[in-house]
């Protein structure tokens, strides 16, 4: 949704600071109009998952409307909003209403989607029909694919209204959102989607408005990086102070939700070059490393990177791209699942010359064995996620999702995958350490020597991996149990 506001408020830069809007996209003194307020007037209410009640929502975007203090909101939606909303409403109104309720729900699920009749829901004719597919297109790039798979099963006027290049009278939706599309998908960032936006020669806000909420879903919007043509500048995207400051932290606030509740980091957020890169075929290091769903989570969603973390990860159109500080260094690409498990295929280096093969590793590490953000022996966590508390009770198992190789074939990958199972099956810790205290008393003095080398908590794991190996392997030899 934040990209389909960033998309009106570069229309005003646009047509009124056309150098700002080149160099960085959005001018400090840009103002709002109606297509960037009504997608932020709906927002709580499409999100709290409630039923949207349709006079509830009038009332509120009318109010919004018809109190739109530094807001270029036109006259007769400005009326529509103070007139009790008996009036019909305007067409360019209804269009804008319907969009941003579309574009608000381009981050639920699909479930929840099929729940939200919104042609119905504003009396809607067979445009805004194939408009509201919108949806299911924004659906699917925040979820992570590629701009042709997001668009597989869609009507095609939605997005190839016109033949390209023909001309036309900009009087209706899909014309809009067939040049939306187009921007979007002959861009590379969120940036060149927009500056494609621009050239409209009919309603640019809500041209933009549809091309922002596009790029954003793919690309990100945090920050604006131009081309070396406009001075190949890397900016933040601010809020103009024009706004309202509820208005802004409300933004703030959409921001962050946006960027925490993500399913794959986007590369926006990486900070890398806009330019083309050159991309040569290079023996797979990672052929027979096998990405379970878990891994393939991890590498979706990635991290940001940091001091400790320099290598990072992230997703675009159906490639993963290894990059550090501003730099495309590798790509590849996963092959489909079989039997949940995945595989590096198509893996290529870029013509930049800072990349290392021992990039790659740290990438991988980082996505392994130190992902969640309270494990005691990791003090600048990869992740945003909090993980389980009992790993901070184990001793081999730091979540990864696979074996580590120097445990393999050895009493250490046993304990690395009980204390696993411990932890991903959710067992009571407290009823294993009351266990563990039971055991302590019935042991003979050399077994309870040992077993006092071992915290409450870390004792009772240990019974709990002595028992899941003795139920499962029951003619096995447990003396390895003491190499913990």
């Amino acid at each position: 949704m934040i990209g389909a506001v960033i998309g009106d408020l570069a229309a005003w830069t646009w047509e009124h600071d056309r150098v700002c809007f080149y160099e960085r996209l959005v001018s400090p003194e840009a103002k709002l109009s109606g297509y960037g307020l009504l997608p932020i007037t709906m927002w709580p209410m499409i999100n709290e998952g409630g039923l949207i009640h349709k006079n509830r929502l009038y009332v509120k975007c009318g109010k919004a409307l018809s109190h739109s203090s530094g807001i270029n909101v036109p006259d007769d939606w400005h009326i529509w909003g103070q007139s009790e909303y008996d009036k019909p409403i305007p067409f360019d109104l209804k269009i804008a209403l319907i969009m941003s309720a579309v574009i608000d729900s381009g981050y639920l699920s699909e479930k929840r989607q099929s729940e939200l009749d919104w042609c119905s829901f504003f009396h809607g004719g067979k445009q805004e029909y194939y408009a509201s597919m919108m949806m299911t297109i924004l659906r699917r790039l925040n979820e992570g694919a590629t701009k042709d798979e997001s668009i597989s099963g869609i009507s095609e006027p939605v997005f190839n209204y016109y033949p390209s290049g023909k001309e036309h009278s900009w009087h209706d939706l899909l014309e809009y959102t067939t040049f939306a599309w187009r921007c979007f998908y002959y861009s590379w960032d969120f940036t060149s989607a927009l500056h494609n936006a621009a050239k409209c020669p009919a309603n640019r806000h809500l041209a933009m408005m549809l091309t922002g909420a596009f790029a954003e879903a793919m690309y990100g919007c945090s920050y604006s990086m131009t081309k070396q043509k406009f001075g190949g500048n890397y900016e933040m995207i601010d809020f103009p102070k024009s706004l309202p400051n509820s208005m802004s932290e409300e933004l703030y606030q959409i921001q962050r939700y946006e960027r925490k509740s993500r399913v794959f980091f986007k590369k926006n957020n990486a900070l890398t070059n806009v330019e083309r890169h050159i991309w040569t075929n290079i023996d797979n290091p990672l052929e027979s490393y096998p990405v379970n769903d878990e891994l393939n989570r991890r590498l979706l969603k990635a991290y940001d990177t940091g001091w400790e973390k320099r290598y990072g990860v992230y997703l675009d159109n159906g490639w993963f791209y290894i990059y550090r500080s501003h730099h495309l260094l590798y790509r590849f690409q996963l092959s489909a699942p079989d039997h949940g498990v995945r595989r590096v295929i198509n893996f290529q280096k870029s013509n930049d010359l800072h990349g290392e093969i021992d990039c790659i590793y740290s990438v991988w590490n980082a996505l392994e064995s130190s992902w969640y953000n309270n494990k005691h022996n990791y003090p600048y966590p990869t992740s945003d996620e909090p993980g389980s508390e009992m790993i901070n009770h184990c001793k081999y198992f730091r979540g990864e999702t696979q074996c580590p190789k120097q445990y393999e074939g050895d009493a250490k990958g046993k304990f690395w995958y009980g204390e696993k199972m411990f932890v991903e099956t959710n067992q009571d810790l407290q009823k294993w350490m009351m266990y563990g205290d039971k055991i302590r008393k019935q042991i003979d003095n050399k077994k309870r020597t040992l077993s006092k080398k071992y915290s409450r908590e870390t004792f009772g794991i240990i019974l709990y991996i002595e028992t899941l190996f003795s139920k499962w392997c029951p003619h096995d030899n447990m003396d390895w149990i003491y190499e913990y």
